[in-house]
């Protein structure tokens, strides 16, 4: 996968901590997104494997190439979190370093609505 390189106004400070990032920092793109289970693809592939005598390796090489999840429409954000030196080799213990998918996706109803 290849990173975009950041513009100046792109930079902001930790994520996490809230600290400066200069002058190195660790930059962790997310993508979150919403995935279903296929469960036509899954049954292919056990039937497949059931008349093959249960070993599901071969059942997934003979069965129909298909995809085993399908990806639902909705929320599909991709984010960008700015990490300082110091969260990153757990220095500071103040304040967890957690990932909340939710607080993105009502960011990004506000910012919807604010285009409207």
């Amino acid at each position: 996968m290849i990173v975009k390189p950041l513009k100046t106004n792109d930079l902001h400070p930790c994520d996490n901590c809230g600290g400066r990032i200069a002058p190195f920092f660790y930059r962790l793109t997310i993508s979150f997104r919403q995935l279903m289970i296929n469960p036509t693809a899954v049954n292919e592939v056990l039937g497949t494997a059931q008349i093959l005598g249960g070993n599901l390796f071969l059942g997934s090489v003979m069965s129909p190439d298909r995809d085993a999840t399908i990806e639902m429409p909705g929320y599909q954000i991709d984010k960008d979190l700015f990490l300082c030196s110091d969260c990153v080799m757990g220095v500071t213990r103040d304040q967890a370093f957690t990932i909340r998918p939710l607080d993105w996706m009502i960011e990004s109803e506000n910012e919807a609505d604010d285009e409207l």
